[in-house]
């Protein structure tokens, strides 16, 4: 049996975890990245677009992005808002990315 966990439920989940364990925020959106990218290759050995939000889970995926193209493959990244207000550790992995020269579209 699948447990579903509500969105809303997931912040308070992870600051739980990370608490409790003493793993940072920045350690956890690596892993999530690791598992997307991991997954990812096994469905393409090509370029990828990735679409990313404004909060820790584009933070996810500016990471994934970063990752997927660390590994030699194209990659580029969709936001959805302005990437200049992003913040922690979001904004770190974004900052990554424009160290990697990965292109990164403004959709406005």
């Amino acid at each position: 049996m699948y447990r579903v966990i509500p969105p809303e439920r997931t912040p308070a989940l992870e600051r739980a975890f990370m608490q409790e364990s003493g793993t940072p925020g920045l350690t956890l959106m690596e892993r999530a990245a690791t598992a997307v990218v991991d997954i990812l290759a096994t469905l393409s050995d090509s370029g990828a677009v990735f679409l990313c939000g404004p909060g820790n889970n584009g933070g996810d995926g500016y990471a994934a992005a970063r990752l997927w193209a660390k590994s030699g493959k194209p990659a580029c990244i969709w936001t959805f808002s302005d990437p200049a207000l992003l913040t922690g550790d979001a904004r770190i992995n974004w900052k990554r990315c424009i160290e990697q020269k990965i292109p990164v579209m403004w959709l406005q």
